[in-house]
């Protein structure tokens, strides 16, 4: 016959080293999320290996200051996983699986709020790299006029020189033709 060990209130309050009567204020706040052992005789509760990861679970989140909502959530949304089966035979093998996932868990909310504040600090370079952008532009944008201005002032030098040599020019053939005229 397969027995499961069993143990009372007073008994997981030694294992977790917290005072039995906060783990009935526990017990009491999520009773609907604790298991009990059905079939045990005499008026006190029993309690199995999966009753104590739920008690540890909420041990480690109240260690952490999570909320009371916090901590139900947490038991609700995974109250489908929480279930040992009673005739499972690997029980040596079987990690505490709430408390591994509460802190797995705690690890990914860690994880993403250094992601997001490095997503804060890489939105701060960005914000500052497209102000640099825009003063560049318009930096770009003044240079280009003064290089258009410039470049109109360079052909009207071009042209006056271009006319006074001309003219020059002309007004020398004038006086070489006079000059030879004159001869």
């Amino acid at each position: 016959m397969n027995r499961i060990r069993t143990y009372s209130l007073a008994d997981i309050a030694r294992k977790l080293g917290r005072p039995r009567t906060t783990l009935q204020a526990w017990r009491d706040s999520y009773k609907p999320y604790i298991p009990t052992v059905s079939g045990t005789k005499g008026r006190a509760t029993r309690y199995d290996e999966n009753s104590i990861r739920i008690l540890e679970l909420i041990m480690r989140m109240k260690d952490d200051n999570e909320p009371p909502e916090m901590i139900e959530k947490a038991l609700r949304d995974n109250s489908t996983y929480l279930a040992v089966d009673a005739d499972d035979k690997d029980d040596d093998k079987t990690t505490p699986f709430v408390p591994a996932l509460y802190d797995s868990m705690r690890e990914i909310a860690t994880a993403l709020e250094q992601q997001r504040e490095f997503n804060v600090q890489l939105l701060g370079r960005l914000e500052t790299q497209e102000r640099f952008n825009a003063q560049l532009i318009e930096h770009l944008s003044t240079q280009e006029d003064f290089n258009k201005r410039l470049l109109e002032q360079l052909e009207k030098q071009q042209e006056y020189i271009d006319d006074k040599m001309t003219k020059r020019d002309e007004e020398l053939i004038r006086l070489v033709r006079e000059q030879q005229e004159t001869k």
